[in-house]
């Protein structure tokens, strides 16, 4: 309990960004054997997982757009020669 209030207590910056780290944990959850429905139930197995990463992505779905384009823009013929 006390590494709790002190981590509460300090001005400790998590250098991951809050979206990379809602779909590390989307992703965990999705792996997990042990979640709400689990996988291997028919018809509803996956219900859940699904809807988690629909909500992750939903809720940053700006960032993850910006990931994937910027690297196609860096390649992109125009931009190679570039200086």
């Amino acid at each position: 309990m006390e590494t709790l209030e002190f981590a509460a207590r300090s001005d400790v910056v998590d250098p991951l960004p809050a979206y990379m780290a809602e779909e590390a944990s989307a992703v965990q959850y999705l792996l997990r054997e042990d979640d709400l429905f689990p996988g291997q139930a028919p018809g509803v197995g996956l219900i859940d997982d699904a809807i988690l990463i629909k909500r992750v992505f939903s809720r940053n779905e700006r960032e993850f757009m910006r990931l994937e384009i910027l690297p196609a823009i860096e390649l992109s013929p125009q931009n190679r020669n570039a200086p």
